[in-house]
């Protein structure tokens, strides 16, 4: 079978994907990963073939406009304004990726979820994923933007209320979507989250996270499974990590580790500087990522820091004491597999989800988001971190997360919806 996946995004929101796809390629697939610049050796080192679309997602994320989505509401209107040609021209590119490969099936991240008309229109298969909770409704958690819990009828109807407003949304880009590329008069919308077979099945809405850390509600039914997080199988030789990197761990106790992943701080320097001085006054040692540029690459460090670009989290995050990170559902999986003490500052999105639901499980002292974190907070939190309690919990669950197959669970149950 020809199986076409679509996600967009930075590097996790592609990920999970392509673990997904070396899943169903395992099972004798042939699977293409559609997506943005900067990922063709991922795709293909994992024995996929990309399929690639114009957005750069990493030049999006250096824009001032962008940067400043992150901070103020006025700051996300102006992305919007920003983004709305680059919509079109992504639209349009998913539509003629689609005629052209053709598949039998299409797998869809959120962000992607123009597919699902698109594959209603072509009659293939299609199926949907998340990697976040939040679209599927539930009493005992409210959609993952809000930060207050509802209460069982309040949450339910925020969710409601979120899927009406974002099927409102997804379908203005529709209907101009429509526009140029149907017959005049073709009634096509998306009417929600799930997927559909050809034959008018329902299919179902993949959720790619782990319920250890969300429990599905007990009214959940085949249609919405939670398969745990979508790691790539360890490979035999799996990814050294960099001489530089190497020495350092093996020359003194675990450190710290820093990173903001692809977040863009207003201050890059000055967050570093944070960060450093807080290391120093708890008396450990630390590797700070620099990633995007969340963290300054160049930054003068004492001899007990070290800065790198980035490293394989499967291989570093186990050498290290702590995990500080911006929340993205894929970093903190991976620190939670490994299981060690995780302290997220959050950006936003999907990322006070993840940082509150740490602190419902006692993994962390509070959320303190990335824009208000000072030394004294990040020394606070890393003193909750290190200690024998929330060090022991980490261990605990890293062992469950370990037990998991997130990938293989979500290849065999969609395999088993379309057939």
């Amino acid at each position: 079978m020809k199986i076409l996946i679509i996600t967009l995004g930075t590097r996790g929101d592609v990920q999970p994907y392509v673990a997904l796809g070396e899943a169903l390629a395992a099972r004798g697939h042939a699977v293409s990963l559609a997506t943005g610049q900067g990922f063709d050796a991922l795709i293909r080192g994992a024995g996929l073939e990309p399929v690639a679309l114009s957005i750069d997602y990493r030049q999006l994320l250096d824009t001032p406009e962008v940067k400043a989505a992150m901070r103020t509401f006025a700051g996300k209107l102006r992305a919007a304004r920003m983004m709305k040609d680059e919509n079109a021209r992504l639209r349009d590119e998913l539509w003629a990726a689609c005629q052209r490969e053709r598949p039998d099936l299409l797998i869809v991240s959120p962000k992607g979820f123009l597919a699902v008309v698109i594959a209603r229109v072509l009659g293939i298969p299609c199926v949907t994923s998340t990697l976040q909770p939040g679209l599927v409704e539930r009493g005992d958690f409210p959609p993952f933007l809000l930060a207050r819990d509802l209460g069982p009828r309040g949450n339910r109807l925020a969710h409601r209320a979120v899927e009406r407003l974002t099927l409102a949304g997804q379908n203005q880009f529709v209907k101009a979507w429509a526009r140029r590329n149907l017959p005049p008069g073709s009634d096509i919308r998306l009417r929600g989250f799930h997927g559909h077979h050809p034959d008018g099945r329902p299919l179902p809405l993949l959720q790619a996270y782990s319920a250890h850390l969300v429990p599905p509600p007990p009214e959940w039914g085949a249609l919405e499974p939670v398969t745990g997080y979508w790691f790539r199988a360890t490979p035999s030789e799996p990814e050294p990590l960099a001489p530089a990197l190497a020495a350092f761990l093996d020359a003194g106790p675990a450190p710290i580790y820093v990173g903001f992943g692809s977040m863009p701080p207003e201050d890059a320097r000055q967050l570093t500087e944070l960060v450093v001085a807080a290391v120093v006054e708890l008396g450990q040692r630390a590797v700070l990522a620099s990633g995007w540029g969340a963290l300054e690459a160049n930054a003068a460090t004492p001899p007990e820091v070290l800065v790198i670009r980035a490293a394989p989290h499967p291989r570093l995050f186990p050498r290290c004491a702590a995990i500080v990170h911006h929340g993205g559902s894929g970093t903190t999986h991976e620190s939670l597999r490994a299981g060690r003490p995780a302290v997220i500052c959050p950006a936003g999105v999907d990322q006070p989800f993840w940082a509150r639901r740490l602190v419902s499980r006692g993994l962390m002292q509070r959320v303190v988001p990335l824009a208000e974190l000072t030394r004294d907070t990040l020394v606070a939190q890393l003193r909750v971190a290190l200690g024998e309690p929330v060090r022991a919990a980490s261990a605990e669950l890293g062992d469950a997360l370990r037990r998991e197959s997130g990938a293989e669970a979500a290849a065999e149950i969609l395999l088993a919806a379309i057939a």
